[in-house]
């Protein structure tokens, strides 16, 4: 499971039902879209500035920046929040953001400054 550098195990659960989706704001439910993805594409993330760097997936962390590069690359170039964070129409809100909407949801939804396993 892809966490926090130096942090217990993560809160994240999937939207479980449209019940769960219509008590929460269009904010919290991207924010859980973005944070699904990026438990999905995590470890491939980090295993690749493993090799790069010669390292052990483990000895890695990399910075919010990182993070933050690679669910969006992900997310415009191949469907991937829509595919893992389970819910299209956060999606959806989340392309029409500007781009300083989305650098402020992008602060709430990784909060740390560091990522690793």
């Amino acid at each position: 499971m892809v966490r926090p550098a130096g942090f217990g195990f993560t809160t994240l659960y999937p939207l479980e039902s449209k019940q769960m989706t219509t008590c929460m704001t269009m904010e919290e439910r991207a924010i859980s879209v973005l944070n699904r993805t990026w438990l999905n594409i995590g470890y491939d993330t980090l295993q690749c500035w493993a090799d790069e760097k010669g390292k052990e997936v483990e000895q890695i962390t990399i910075s919010r920046a990182s993070v933050v590069d690679s669910v969006t690359a992900c997310g415009f170039v191949g469907g991937y929040p829509e595919t893992y964070g389970g819910d299209k129409e956060a999606c959806q809100w989340l392309q029409g953001l500007t781009e300083k909407e989305l650098k402020a949801l992008y602060k709430k939804a990784f909060k740390f400054a560091r990522y690793g396993l």
